[in-house]
């Protein structure tokens, strides 16, 4: 496992400065299933200093010509490969309603095609608006860890485009929709992005917390928010662990309902949706469920993440709860987040997640709760953490719940066996009563530094679509 650590430290190239609590306004939390809606949260704007990061050198290839240069409809997706076995039906398959989905006949999935894919014959299946975004998504793919082009044997195609947002899987279609807020490096590259807001991020008003989340690297965020409308730029080192963090988690969803040693068991008229219904049994979140060793009883925490993340109505009880009330159940139970109460879909993804980053990275998980600010508009550090964990993913409840989720959706590795051994590392407890960016030091610093926040892989994390 490569330590990429250097490239993911601190920087002061943010403007604004979107300082993660649960959300952040135009951000993607993995939809998990992009039909509804999720993951709601606080929008954090700090306006800092600029300091440029060096631009590396768009190649002739990326350049976008003029008639593109505008943010582009879904509904104008085209194939990124035009002549590949399966072109022609890309884009309809990826539009079609979620009650009529193309069958496995008209539309396999990519590892019926291909028991081991490789990076082309993931791209043979991706389809955009614009061409830069297969271009960064082909050379990202040659980037990240290896194991991720097994992930997407579950997976009939991808859509990346201008208005997607959130990111999202359809179990109904076998699809994936990336955000590519998620792959710009260039200004000329997100002004074909879409900057809309997710209107999830309202969901929770009533509750009296937030929620708290994001992955370090030692002391410093693993990755940091970039405006879709200033003119900063980024380099690929900017974006690999927020793109592999992202599709960690599209993915496993996509492995959760249903497996690939299943699919000899499919036939050609079935839909994506029947083959997930016909292998239920082996569902990666059912099983997960039914394993009481592993799953303890409901708690008060599924109701609260239904206001929070689907803005189901508050009871009179739930508006009443504490920061440190909701952080002292989570911390007796075997969740690695918040959103993991939202659906036991979401609680896999979560798992699977967090350990990839860990294992591949070395990023840490951190949660956290905090009581809702009382100033107009709250920096990162008005968030002042009342219940909150380091590295989460260790915690002695966790870490067996997230080992039984890797080894279901992964071969069998004795490196995975090792690692989840001895090189997780420990849990920790947050400094109570410390702003949220502050509480990520080790060492409590006198001094705050400048440039400091944001989230995990994003904003509106959902990743299941029901549909």
């Amino acid at each position: 496992m490569e330590f990429k650590a250097l490239v993911y430290g601190f920087r002061l190239s943010l403007v604004p400065l979107c300082v993660f609590v649960s959300a952040c306004g135009n951000g993607d939390k993995a939809v998990g299933v992009d039909e509804q809606p999720d993951d709601p949260g606080s929008v954090v704007v700090v306006q800092e200093p600029v300091q440029e990061p060096v631009q590396e050198p768009t190649p002739v290839g990326e350049i976008i010509p003029a008639e593109d240069q505008r943010v582009i409809a879904t509904e104008e997706i085209k194939p990124y490969v035009q002549n590949a076995r399966y072109s022609a039906v890309l884009a309809e398959c990826a539009l079609i309603p979620y009650q009529t989905p193309c069958t496995l006949g008209e539309l396999p999935y990519l590892g019926q095609q291909h028991a081991s894919p490789t990076v082309e014959n993931v791209m043979e299946r991706v389809v955009v608006t614009h061409d830069w975004m297969g271009v960064r998504f082909e050379r990202m793919l040659r980037i990240l860890p290896a194991d991720m082009l097994q992930l997407f044997r579950p997976v009939t195609v991808i859509v990346i485009g201008s208005e997607v947002r959130p990111s999202s899987f359809s179990p109904s279609r076998g699809r994936v929709r990336l955000d590519p807020r998620h792959l710009w490096l260039s200004v000329d590259e997100k002004r074909t992005i879409a900057t809309n807001d997710d209107p999830r991020n309202a969901f929770g008003s009533a509750l009296q917390f937030d929620w708290l989340s994001r992955f370090t690297v030692g002391d410093e965020y693993a990755w940091y928010y970039w405006s879709l409308t200033s003119d900063s730029e980024r380099t690929v080192d900017d974006i690999e662990l927020s793109l592999a963090s992202l599709l960690y988690h599209e993915l496993a969803h996509a492995n959760d309902y249903i497996q690939p040693r299943r699919f000899s068991e499919l036939t050609s008229d079935m839909t994506p949706w029947d083959a997930a219904v016909a292998t239920e049994d082996t569902r990666v979140s059912e099983q997960l469920h039914d394993r009481r060793d592993l799953t303890a009883d409901p708690s008060f925490l599924y109701g609260l993440a239904g206001v929070f993340f689907f803005d189901n109505e508050a009871t009179e009880f739930q508006r009443t709860v504490q920061a440190d009330f909701a952080g002292a159940q989570m911390a007796a139970e075997g969740k690695p987040s918040f959103y993991s109460y939202s659906t036991n879909r979401e609680d896999v993804a979560e798992l699977f997640e967090a350990f990839m980053m860990k294992y591949h990275y070395n990023a840490e998980s951190h949660v956290g709760f905090a009581p809702n600010p009382t100033v107009e508009d709250p920096s990162c550090d008005d968030y002042v953490v009342a219940w909150g964990e380091r590295n989460r993913l260790a915690a002695a409840l966790v870490a067996p719940r997230a080992k039984f989720v890797v080894d279901s959706i992964l071969d069998p590795s004795a490196e995975i066996d090792r690692f989840h051994a001895s090189e997780l590392g420990e849990a920790a407890a947050l400094r109570q009563g410390e702003g949220w960016c502050e509480s990520r030091f080790v060492v409590p610093r006198s001094e705050k530094r400048v440039g400091d926040g944001f989230p995990r892989h994003m904003l509106l994390k959902h990743s299941v679509d029901i549909h």
